[in-house]
């Protein structure tokens, strides 16, 4: 992502003050991550970014001002703002909106009384479990950056996904109508604006159901963040009969698979999952792959389905 902060110069010489402001922010949001899955193979997941909001700070983390704008079909967005010659700090976030809010915000947001430790972004949940695809969240933070008084200044800028997708697919299961569960629970909804996760907020699940025609399972869920050291609960459940057909850690689900071929998943650089259970009734074993790394191991419950 590249933003760009130029002033207004008026043609052949002196200085103009554009009405719309003295400082333009140009935000290129085409953002690719790489997918490394089995045999080699190396995947572009694009990530579709609809909008975009940036943030201004004074060097003591003071709030400045703040805007936002649509992205359009080349990933490009534009801002215009009144900032002072001076160091100031920059935070996007993308995606704000419906399920991504920020608090404070509103009259709540005032220069001066605000710093960026006062300020967080989160995921939008209640009771109830999430059961439609959250938009792509990145986030991206730039500081001491210097705003120079008559003259063009040209930042670039990174950003990073807090988004996952785990792709699942339930292989030889009963060819029946029964309905089926896909279900990740975690409590990673809230975020500082220098882009860290806040710990200990409640527990929330993102929920996918269907049918098995043919006795495959396949869904997809956009989660957020996953690392090493957590420990989100990922559910495939058969919810005609109540079973619980698998119930597991989810990042030791990945890490487990990932070992079996002496590999670790990098949680920084991979943000795309495709999980495979394959179960084998006969010899009671579940096979369970991860981007093509694959472990197996014994199934207790004899009746599952």
């Amino acid at each position: 992502m590249m933003l760009i902060a130029s002033s207004c110069v008026a043609e052949g010489s002196g200085w103009c003050v554009d009405p719309r402001g003295n400082t333009r922010v140009s935000v290129n949001v085409a953002t690719t991550v790489e997918v490394t899955r089995a045999a080699g193979r190396v995947e572009s997941d694009d990530y579709r970014i609809d909008s975009a909001h940036v943030w201004v700070f004074d060097p003591a983390g003071g709030y400045v001002t703040s805007a936002g704008g649509d992205v359009d079909k080349s990933g490009d967005c534009e801002f215009w703002l009144t900032l002072p010659g001076g160091e100031y700090d920059f935070v996007v976030w993308t995606n704000t909106g419906d399920h991504y809010r920020v608090d404070p915000t509103g009259e709540y947001l005032t220069p001066g009384g605000i710093t960026m430790a006062d300020m967080e972004l989160y995921l939008v949940h209640g009771d109830r479990p999430i059961t439609d695809t959250i938009p792509h969240l990145l986030h991206g933070i730039i500081r001491g950056q210097t705003i120079v008084d008559h003259t063009d200044n040209h930042i670039e800028m990174s950003l990073s996904p807090r988004t996952y997708t785990v792709n699942l697919t339930a292989l030889n299961l009963p060819p029946n109508d029964n309905n089926y569960a896909f279900t990740i629970t975690d409590n990673n909804s809230h975020y500082t604006f220098e882009g860290d996760l806040i710990e200990g907020k409640p527990l929330f699940t993102h929920r996918r159901t269907d049918t098995a025609p043919g006795g495959e399972f396949r869904s997809s869920i956009r989660t957020l963040t996953l690392s090493a050291d957590r420990d989100p609960r990922f559910r495939f459940i058969n919810t005609t009969t109540g079973t619980t057909l698998h119930d597991a850690d989810l990042i030791y689900t990945i890490t487990r698979a990932y070992s079996a071929v002496s590999r670790a998943p990098d949680f920084e650089r991979t943000y795309t999952y495709d999980i495979v259970l394959s179960f084998d009734m006969a010899n009671m074993e579940l096979t369970i792959s991860v981007n093509g790394w694959a472990y197996r191991q014994i199934i207790e419950v004899i009746d599952i389905f």
